[in-house]
């Protein structure tokens, strides 16, 4: 391969690197490192994996490991770690673009790939028909020419894809060494990472689900029992998979081979775990052939069968291989492996016991999903007296319906005249009112059911239809979800021109999802045109627009744009007030708005109300909604430590970390980013090594799952705090550093975040000993936040007292201090840092300027 990144080139075949267009001498190790983080590019390589890589054992210390990369950061001219970044406590990785070529070598190999070639290394076997290509993956069926024996070669002809061979061989291997030799997956026989063409060896194991349901003409020809049977194996391999950490993350037909077993029975095997990930890494580095397992969130998937959660980011587990599944059940009972999920799949299953299962797996909130593969195989194998108990408690419900009635009627006759009689009295008028409000509700209700069957029409037609369900050779490649998104918003103008309502709302939804990517200016880009459309075809005053410029506001305040914020939280409050809108979602997402505004702005006292209300109207909306009534009270126990409240925030986080433990998701997403809550918390109260010991492992979770976030980098800012008030300088500033980077990357220059994590890394810069950098980008920072949130906020104030200390230390002139000391203030340093000796530092650091 040849690597071009930077203003580099690397040619893997001569083992050359030229750094702008100037070949660079090198030593072999560095060099190897450098091919090692191409190869993975834009993936975390781990210490122990590189050193395994460049040394071939792992009895190396980490000092000759940092000492190749220091060579090769000096060779690519990366004073600033700017191309090879450090990742705290894990390893390293290429940051930024990197464009592959594939050398002559390789695409000589490249162009042996058709039928009836010889595979490279493999004389008798030869190349008998392609059967899919996915990515820069090719997979073909081979033909042993003497012994006609058939296996399955998938190829990376180049390299590019590595990794993702290394990691089905390493799931293949986990899998078999905690469960055995099993016949419901494809067995792995060889492979093949040392030369071009890059490949691994499996046995034939059928054809695919899809191809051996068309040779049979169709799934319908099958009976219901069998094909319910093979989704119950199905379900059952997927278990066990579950069972020892490894999730598929690509179930699909085209995945699952089907075979005739000894007593003539169908049954299915499953192949590619390429795309799988480990829930638990196997630390066994005999079972590891030189690989990072990274998260790929919903990219690795295909779109069909994509879990709704993966579409705003979080990280796949076992519900989102039990969504596919769920999936995959409704194609099979409705007998055609080409419907996609949509709104109205109900009316196509007759079983309603089949309709409370599929409905239980592809449930869009993962909270209420089927929690366990081999539990829905066990329901569909139980399906026969499920069928019979059902039948029995119709028969009793209709039974007890039919005496309960004719009680009724035998002792309701006169109570029901007297009533009737009495509205008659009342009169006419005051029954037009309630008739007409009854009518506007229930127009109300239909328009609002109409618009979310719209929505979810959408995001299952024009969402599945830029991809396709099978991976066919010279098709084009599946799109990541980000790509689906992209490209299926341009088509929402054009399809619902004449729809203002169904478009706004889809665009609402559109603009949380890139919220959820914290593509901000995508989603406010979506927001605004929600609002419009809401407002032109409902109204101002429409608990639907007034929804749409409540999350406007909210995007708007995370996008460092407050007075634009402040202003649509406005016009939202006069039009909620002018239209009488008491409705508890409107209020909710009002509360939210203010909530989230006033903790960005530092304004604690004016954002308590509103965050409380926020928890109780959760509780009222959607009481079922787990995550999100979760996510609010951690958000208020936050607010109470920002306070200095710790006896009203402590028992708040305890009860969330007893609902983690309980819920088994202690190493989830979601616990990382309580963690970070709670870490934040601990920091608050001085609580050092309280507070590491929850942000390490939160940081580790998320750097795996989500490194692209402002949580990740937000607490690695955390830890770069606790690391430099610790004394752990040289730690501190890499911290600090990485999360500054982080953010600059993913918020830009002109975010307030990327201000705060500029100021840290300024102080952690001046207690390393680069004291004079320290205090000139101190500087910058503190001017950047003077003009985002203003000279008395919080965090301004923290980087104008940490600047007037530095100052101090660093033996400037008390002149030179004195106005930076005169605007500081006591009480907005407490918001800032809720301790309580804030007056007294003030004066002992004016005292010792004086």
């Amino acid at each position: 391969m040849i690597w071009r990144f930077a203003q580099a080139e690397f040619d893997e075949l001569r083992w050359t690197l030229q750094v702008a267009g100037q070949k660079t001498e090198l030593e072999p190790r560095p060099l190897e490192v450098l091919r090692q983080l191409l190869r993975y590019a834009g993936e975390v390589v781990r210490k122990d994996e590189l050193v395994e890589a460049v040394y071939g054992h792992q009895h190396v210390s980490d000092g000759a490991l940092n000492q190749a990369v220091s060579r090769l950061r000096a060779a690519l001219g990366d004073r600033d770690q700017m191309i090879v970044a450090t990742v705290h406590r894990l390893g390293y990785r290429i940051a930024v673009p990197v464009e592959a070529q594939p050398a002559l070598e390789s695409r000589a190999h490249a162009a042996r790939l058709q039928a009836g070639a010889t595979i490279p290394g493999r004389d008798d076997w030869e190349l008998v028909e392609a059967l899919g290509s996915n990515r820069d993956i090719e997979v073909w069926l081979a033909r042993h020419r003497r012994l006609d024996e058939r296996r399955v070669f998938k190829f990376s002809v180049d390299g590019v894809r590595l990794s993702s061979l290394k990691r089905e061989v390493t799931l293949y291997r986990m899998l078999r060494e905690q469960l055995g030799d099993r016949d419901d997956r494809v067995r792995l026989i060889d492979w093949n990472f040392d030369r071009a063409p890059f490949f691994i060896e499996a046995e034939f194991g059928g054809p695919r689900l899809d191809d051996w349901a068309q040779s049979l003409g169709g799934l319908a020809t099958l009976p219901l029992d069998t094909r319910l049977e093979l989704l119950a194996d199905i379900a059952d391999a997927i278990g066990a998979a579950h069972s020892v950490g490894v999730l598929h993350k690509d179930l699909k037909p085209a995945n699952v081979l089907v075979f005739r077993d000894g007593a003539g029975r169908w049954r299915p095997r499953l192949a590619d775990f390429g795309s799988g990930h480990l829930l638990a890494v196997a630390q066994d580095a005999a079972l590891q052939p030189t690989l990072t397992v990274a998260d790929q969130g919903a990219a690795g998937s295909t779109t069909l069968y994509v879990a709704p959660e993966l579409l705003t980011g979080q990280s796949p587990t076992a519900l989102a291989d039990i969504y596919a599944l769920g999936v995959l059940l409704y194609q099979l009972v409705v007998g055609d492996l080409s419907k996609p999920l949509a709104p109205g799949w109900e009316q196509d299953v007759d079983d309603a016991l089949l309709r409370q299962d599929i409905a239980l797996a592809v449930d869009g909130n993962p909270e209420r999903r089927q929690t366990s593969a081999r539990e829905l195989a066990l329901q569909l194998r139980r399906l026969p007296w499920r069928r019979r108990e059902y039948q029995r408690q119709l028969q009793a419900e209709q039974q007890a319906d039919e005496a309960r009635r004719a009680a009724e009627r035998e002792h309701a006759m006169r109570p029901w005249r007297r009533a009737a009689l009495a509205a008659i009295g009342i009169g006419f008028v005051g029954g037009a009112v309630l008739y007409e409000h009854a009518l506007r509700a229930g127009r109300d209700a239909r328009q609002q059911a109409q618009l979310a069957e719209s929505v979810t029409d959408f995001f299952n037609t024009e969402l599945l239809a830029v991809a396709s369900p099978y991976d066919r050779i010279g098709g084009a490649p599946n799109p990541t979800i980000q790509e689906a998104v992209d490209r299926a918003v341009a088509r929402i103008g054009d399809r619902f021109s004449d729809q203002p309502a169904t478009e706004a709302a889809i665009r609402a939804t559109v603009g949380q999802i890139y919220g959820e990517m914290t593509r901000l200016p995508a989603a406010l880009e979506q927001d605004r045109l929600a609002v419009e459309l809401f407002e032109r075809s409902l109204g101002a005053t429409h608990p639907r627009t007034l929804r749409a410029r409540y999350w406007w506001a909210q995007d708007l305040t995370e996008a460092t744009q407050f007075d634009a914020a402040a202003e649509q939280l406005r016009r939202a409050d006069a039009d909620a007030a002018r239209g009488d809108v008491g409705e508890a979602r409107t209020q909710l997402s009002r509360h939210r708005a203010h909530c989230y505004h006033a903790i960005i702005r530092s304004q604690f006292q004016d954002a308590v109300p509103h965050c409380e209300a926020t928890v109780e109207l959760q509780q009222q909306v959607d009481p079922r909604d787990h995550t999100a009534l979760f996510k609010w009270r951690a958000n208020l126990a936050t607010l109470y430590s920002r306070m200095g409240r710790f006896t009203d925030a402590d028992p708040l986080f305890e009860a969330g970390l007893a609902a983690l433990r309980k819920r088994g998701v202690s190493d989830s997403l979601t616990a990382a980013r309580f963690g970070n809550l709670y870490g934040l918390n601990l920091l608050a109260q001085q609580r050092y090594a309280d507070a590491e010991a929850v942000l390490a492992p939160a940081y580790a979770v998320m750097n795996r799952n989500a490194p692209n976030t402002l949580y990740t980098f937000e607490t690695l800012g955390l830890l770069a705090t606790i690391y430099n008030a610790t004394g752990r300088f040289d730690q501190a500033l890499t911290a600090a550093r990485d999360s500054y980077q982080g953010y600059q990357r993913t918020a830009g220059d002109t975010s307030h975040f990327t201000a705060q994590a500029a100021a840290l890394l300024a102080v952690c810069r001046f207690d390393a000993g680069e004291s004079q950098a320290g205090l000139q980008q101190l500087d910058e920072a503190r001017a950047q936040l003077v003009q985002l949130l203003g000279p008395d906020h919080p965090q301004t104030q923290w980087a104008m007292y940490r600047r007037a200390e530095l100052g101090r230390r660093a033996g400037l002139p008390p002149a030179d201090l004195d106005t930076l000391l005169a605007s500081l203030s006591a009480s907005a340093l407490h918001r800032a840092e809720p301790r309580d000796d804030w007056p007294e530092r003030l004066a002992a650091l004016r005292d010792s300027s004086g």
